[in-house]
């Protein structure tokens, strides 16, 4: 689904947020990697939030270390390295089949939702 999709099923705010391009250039320097062009549109068009009161955007200009695309990576970072050393003898893989950035290739968080 296009963000013009999601935005015709969602209204998004009369004012989002402005994000200026040399704040996405910054952001994308401190990770190391450009960031996709759909993730970048939907802040644009909705600001950071929720939605439905589930879904929550990572936001990556937030104050919040909750919602902030580099702090929650360094969070989900030290989960995995303490979640390695609870289970030594479990094959990386099967308790973390998916490598965080900026191992390539690399989850970097969005989203996160309460459940």
């Amino acid at each position: 689904m296009s963000i013009s999709e999601l935005a015709r099923l969602v209204k998004p705010p009369q004012r989002p947020p402005l994000i200026p391009g040399t704040a996405w250039s910054q952001v994308e320097a401190r990770l190391g990697t450009r960031l996709p062009s759909d993730f970048k549109e939907c802040l644009a068009v909705f600001g950071p939030g929720t939605f439905n009161e589930f879904l929550h955007l990572v936001d990556p200009f937030s104050g919040n270390p909750h919602l902030n695309t580099s702090d929650r990576l360094a969070k989900l970072h030290e989960a995995e390295r303490l979640s390695r050393l609870n289970h030594p003898k479990e094959p990386a893989s099967l308790v973390h089949p998916f490598s965080l950035h900026p191992e390539s290739p690399g989850l970097i968080p969005w989203g996160i939702t309460d459940n």
